[in-house]
């Protein structure tokens, strides 16, 4: 019996420019996995373009409104939004998602570009990756405020651990910043595959290894000089005395996938682990923690 074919729904929202990231942020927060940005003709105005299943598609208009409405009693300037809607069948939209995906600037050092792509930076740290719906693709907040955070604290032949690498993102990072090896986990078969083939595009294939799995007792001890985590809160608090216990003395974590109301509890965490606290970096609503011990 033929499997019947999936039906997503695309959903065009024409806002201004201003609230572009917090919107984005929030469209991928509730599952579109990623979201294109299209410039507008209209000076001050972009086009955002997400995908979702068909049938979840009234929920997730009612809660783009019902957050354009806070937005606009916080006093942004939110503009004359226009929503659109069609459908596409499956194979339709990975064409139609990958192909609005530009050159993402997140340090004036590091680029994150899609394969197709052939825009030669002079001087810049090309990172390519191949959008998946499901993994990241450097657009969040999260993954700029952990990439920001291995430019500064990356010292070359470093040893790093990223635990739940989802696309590979922040380890072809951190191998391209001068890491000698980098242990990369995931628990997702999606992921190791898209991961897998985006370490190859960056031919780093030689400093990442690339495993099935989180971090756990069985992993080497004393061994990695930074610890890379972008997840959520509670997977970092239940997994971070792993973590401590793969890193050598002094080591540097960086951990995001914290909303900032969050922070103080995960702070806190770090203290009781003996982990001493050194800052914490931000980006709309979300916190990067830094701490070293």
């Amino acid at each position: 019996m033929m499997q019947e074919e999936k039906t997503y729904t695309e959903i065009r929202i024409l806002i201004n420019e201003e609230v572009s990231d917090l919107l984005s942020n929030f469209l991928v927060e509730e599952g579109s996995g990623g979201v294109v940005l299209e410039d507008n003709q209209t000076k001050g105005n972009v086009w955002l373009v997400a995908y979702f299943p068909k049938g979840e598609d009234k929920n997730k208009l009612h809660s783009i409104h019902n957050y354009l409405d806070k937005l606009k009693e916080l006093g942004l300037k939110v503009g004359g939004v226009k929503v659109q809607t069609k459908e596409v069948k499956q194979e339709e939209w990975p064409k139609n998602w990958r192909k609005g995906f530009k050159s993402i600037f997140i340090t004036d050092r590091i680029v994150i570009q899609p394969p197709w792509e052939k825009e030669k930076l002079a001087g810049k740290t090309i990172i390519k990756i191949n959008p998946q719906m499901a993994f990241g693709t450097g657009e969040h907040s999260t993954s700029k405020l952990c990439i920001k955070s291995l430019e500064k604290f990356i010292k070359d032949k470093d040893r790093v651990l990223d635990v739940g690498t989802g696309s590979g993102i922040l380890a072809i990072t951190a191998a391209r910043l001068g890491a000698s090896y980098v242990l990369a986990l995931d628990i997702d078969p999606l992921a190791l595959e898209n991961a897998k083939e985006n370490i190859k595009l960056n031919r780093v294939q030689k400093e990442i290894e690339l495993k099935s799995g989180t971090v756990n007792h069985n992993l080497p001890k004393n061994s990695f000089d930074i610890v890379v985590a972008n997840l959520d809160k509670s997977a970092i608090i239940r997994l971070f005395e792993q973590m401590k216990e793969t890193a050598k003395k002094n080591a540097i974590f960086i951990l995001s996938g914290i909303l900032d109301k969050e922070e103080e509890e995960v702070k806190n965490h770090l203290k009781k682990m003996k982990v001493k606290f050194s800052g914490s970096s931000r980006d709309e609503e979300w916190s990067c923690i830094v701490a070293q011990g």
